[in-house]
């Protein structure tokens, strides 16, 4: 039902980080120290009469685990679920630095963002694991564990700017794009829930 994946769903935020009481999923195999099940969901959301587009980073508790509840493990996992958020940001980005008043059909045009964000995503989160080998080195591993802080630090600039930027436009520019996204948020609203769905329960957005 909705109410049990909301509660089996973490949204990565910044005060409300993820812990190993998260992990929750039984252990499969015998060589995983941890999976950590994720995506990136975009919904449409009305807040003072503007609908906008919100894009969010998330963890499945039911799917993802520790093995032995290892220490070491659980900081690799969820440098996992970080870098989920960077491209969730990156999206953001994208998103909010779009002129969206001069698109006619904006459903295509999200769902390429939507498509570019996931696939870079599961390539990054797959070079991850391979320069760390799975965790396994610890050298690389520190590397990785810098690179994921200072790429959430600058994104975290970045989109604050985009979106500041986003809020400048004059009314009636936003009033055209309150009207165009209200138009097709339904269609937007279906397309979002059906690949978040997807990328979960086909295992495309497992990572270990």
């Amino acid at each position: 039902s909705w109410k049990k994946l909301v509660k089996d769903t973490l949204i990565w935020n910044v005060t409300d980080t993820l812990t190993m009481e998260d992990f929750q999923g039984k252990v499969k195999g015998k060589k995983n120290g941890g999976v950590t099940y994720g995506t990136i969901y975009f919904y449409t959301k009305e807040n003072e009469g503007t609908i906008k587009l919100a894009v969010e980073a998330i963890f499945l508790k039911s799917k993802s685990y520790l093995r032995d509840n290892s220490l070491y493990a659980y900081k690799h996992e969820r440098a996992h679920f970080d870098i989920f958020e960077i491209n969730a940001r990156k999206l953001r980005k994208r998103i909010a630095e779009k002129d969206f008043t001069k698109v006619k059909n904006i459903i295509p045009l999200i769902q390429g963002f939507y498509d570019k964000a996931i696939n870079d995503c599961v390539k990054e989160q797959q070079l991850y694991d391979n320069d760390t080998e799975h965790g396994m080195n610890p050298a690389k591993q520190e590397l990785w564990f810098t690179r994921v802080a200072t790429e959430l630090k600058e994104l975290e600039e970045r989109v604050t700017g985009a979106e500041g930027k986003l809020l400048a436009l004059e009314q009636d520019l936003f009033a055209q794009l309150r009207l165009r996204l209200a138009e097709q948020a339904p269609r937007l609203q279906a397309m979002a829930g059906k690949l978040a769905v997807i990328d979960v329960l086909a295992g495309m957005a497992e990572t270990a």
